[in-house]
C-alpha cells in the first residue's frame, strides 16, 4: 500500500476506456472475494465461483482492454472466464503444500465435494500413507481443470495480435498441470513454471494459434499415455482419455 499512489498515477494517466474496464472488475473481484473470507469452498461450484471471482473476471478485464486497444473483437464473457479458471486451477493445484502449510491458518481451496471422496480431511494428501489416495484426488483436480482447455484455445485461435496471442497463450502451463498427475511427489513439492522447464520445447516467438493447439494435444496425449500406466488412477481415466481429442482448433 505504501506505492499505491504510484498506481493510482498510472490508472489516471489511461484512456476512459481503459478506466472504466479496470473500475468495473475491480469492483466485481473486490465484492466476490468478499464472499469467501468466511465461506469454505464444499462444492465444485464454489470452486468454479470463487475461481472467477479471483481470476475468471481478470479474464473478462483482459478482453475488455484488448477490445478497448483496438486490436481485438470483444470475446465472449464464457470463453475469458474460462481462460481466468483453467489458469487459476491450475496455481490452486500447483499450491497446494503451500496453502495446507500456511500459518496461522490454512488456505483450503481444493472443493470438499472432490477430496472429501479420498480423505477425511484435505491436509490428509500430503501423508506418504496416503499416497495412493493422494494422486487419485490429484488426477481428479487435474481433470476438472483440464475440461477449460478447449474454451481457452476457441479463445486464443480468435486472437489477432501476436503480442496479445503470446501473453494469452497456455501451452507452458497445460504442460505443467498435465504433469501433476500421477505423482504423489507433487504434492511433496511446489510446482513452478520456471522457464527452464520448458527450454527442450518452448513457445516459439510469434507462434500461430495452431501450433498452440498442436503442443496441447501433444502433451494431452503424453499424458494419456503416461496416465495409462498408472495403476491407481481409478476416479477419471475414462474422462481423462477423452481429453486429447477435444483439443483441437476451431
Amino acid at each position: 500500500m505504501d506505492q499505491f499512489h504510484d498506481v493510482s498515477t498510472a490508472f489516471l494517466e489511461l484512456g476512459s476506456s481503459y478506466q472504466e474496464a479496470i473500475e468495473d472488475i475491480t469492483m466485481r473481484m473486490g465484492a466476490g472475494m468478499a464472499k469467501f473470507i468466511c465461506k469454505e469452498v464444499e462444492t465444485i461450484d464454489d470452486y468454479d465461483e470463487y475461481c472467477h471471482y479471483v481470476a475468471g473476471l481478470v479474464g473478462l478485464g483482459l478482453s475488455k482492454l484488448f477490445h478497448a486497444s483496438g486490436s481485438e473483437d470483444l470475446l465472449s464473457d464464457s470463453l475469458s472466464n474460462s481462460m481466468g479458471l483453467f489458469l487459476q486451477k491450475t496455481n490452486i493445484i500447483r499450491d497446494y503444500l503451500e496453502d495446507i502449510n500456511e500459518i496461522p491458518k490454512s488456505r483450503m481451496f481444493w472443493p470438499r465435494q472432490i477430496w472429501s471422496k479420498y480423505v477425511n480431511k484435505l491436509e490428509e494428501l500430503k501423508y506418504e500413507e496416503n499416497s495412493v489416495k493422494a494422486v487419485q484426488c490429484l488426477n481428479d483436480m487435474v481433470t476438472n481443470a483440464l475440461f477449460h482447455v478447449e474454451d481457452c484455445l476457441t479463445y486464443m485461435s480468435s486472437l489477432r495480435d501476436p503480442a496479445i496471442f503470446r501473453f494469452c497463450a497456455i501451452p507452458q502451463a497445460v504442460q505443467c498441470l498435465l504433469s501433476s498427475g500421477a505423482r504423489f511427489e507433487r504434492y511433496k513439492l511446489r510446482l513452478r513454471f520456471r522457464k527452464e522447464r520448458f527450454d527442450s520445447d518452448p513457445l516459439p516467438e510469434g507462434i500461430a494459434s495452431l501450433t498452440a493447439c498442436s503442443y496441447s494435444h501433444r502433451y494431452a496425449r503424453k499424458q494419456e499415455l503416461s496416465f495409462s500406466h498408472a495403476l491407481y488412477l481409478k476416479p477419471d481415466k475414462d474422462r481423462m482419455f477423452h481429453l486429447p481429442y477435444r483439443f483441437h482448433c476451431p
